[in-house]
């Protein structure tokens, strides 16, 4: 196995990661002969969707309802950047989580209370719906969702002119998708897992800088279907406890293990700051 990250894309000092998978009998002294194909690193996306066609065909259900997200960043007043899904950065109440308060109350009123800057995106009772992300920035994002595999019906540079790329009888399907720079991804989702997911830019501290939405899907469905293993709530009792004695400050998304240094951890260091500034720079000499 191989995975070679983009230099484009990525800034890697190290862009090669190799390993070696034995089945039973093999030989395990031998090692690969095979080569890597050619890889277009002249722009920050994945294969072609009309060269991705599943083995296994899925045709998506109709769809009539799509909604545009526009991501975008901002410098806040400390003169940190951070991200934004049609202008909110997202943050969330951990002692509050979402899909325990949907387990005991899916009303309209109880959803409409959810503050703005948890990024919640009601979908209602949608069989099937159409998410398009629009990026208004150059910087490539690559853009996972939890809980579904997402047909990706189109992406590029520029806007979506509402046509398919590939095949609209078995579209690409992924889990994650490279949002390109001054691009745009165009997914679709089967509503057949009623919950609330994340739907996130998949580099860590991205999503602490605020790139995530949750997806709601089928609330009036989650009291009946969705039951919180009793584990889980455990560890909400348990943090509710250990944070009614302290303060805690949010400086994570929650979505990555903290490392031991802290400092080293914040998501809005001067390195990460720096870090952006130069991927900036390099995409944009890239598309000169």
């Amino acid at each position: 196995m191989r995975s070679s990250i983009s230099s484009l894309c990525s800034l890697s000092n190290q862009p090669d990661a190799l390993a070696i998978i034995y089945y039973e009998n093999a030989n395990t002294t031998a090692e690969p002969t095979t080569k890597c194909w050619p890889i277009n690193d002249s722009v920050c996306a994945n294969d072609a969707l009309t060269s991705t066609v599943p083995l296994f065909p899925i045709q998506p259900p109709s769809s009539n309802t799509t909604i545009d997200v526009s991501l975008s960043f901002e410098v806040n007043s400390t003169g940190n950047f951070l991200w934004t899904l049609d202008g909110s950065s997202f943050r969330t109440d951990y002692n509050n989580p979402i899909l325990p308060q949907l387990e005991a109350d899916n009303s309209s009123a109880s959803i409409a209370s959810f503050p703005s800057e948890w990024n919640v995106y009601n979908f209602g009772s949608n069989k099937s719906f159409i998410i398009v992300v629009n990026n208004q920035n150059a910087i490539a994002h690559p853009m996972h969702i939890h809980g579904h595999n997402m047909f990706v019906l189109s992406e590029g540079t520029g806007s979506w002119d509402g046509k398919i790329q590939g095949s609209a009888s078995n579209p690409a399907r992924r889990d994650v998708q490279i949002l390109q720079p001054n691009g745009y991804i165009a997914m679709q989702i089967s509503a057949d897992n009623p919950g609330v997911w994340p739907f996130h830019c998949h580099i860590a501290w991205h999503v602490s800088g605020g790139l995530y939405m949750n997806v709601l899907e089928r609330p009036a469905d989650i009291p009946s279907l969705v039951k919180t293993p009793s584990d889980v709530s455990a560890l909400c009792t348990s943090w509710d406890a250990f944070t009614s004695s302290r303060s805690v400050d949010q400086i994570d998304s929650g979505l990555r293990r903290r490392g031991v240094d802290d400092k080293a951890a914040q998501p809005w260091s001067g390195r990460r700051r720096d870090h952006l500034r130069r991927h900036v720079r390099e995409l944009v000499r890239h598309s000169v």
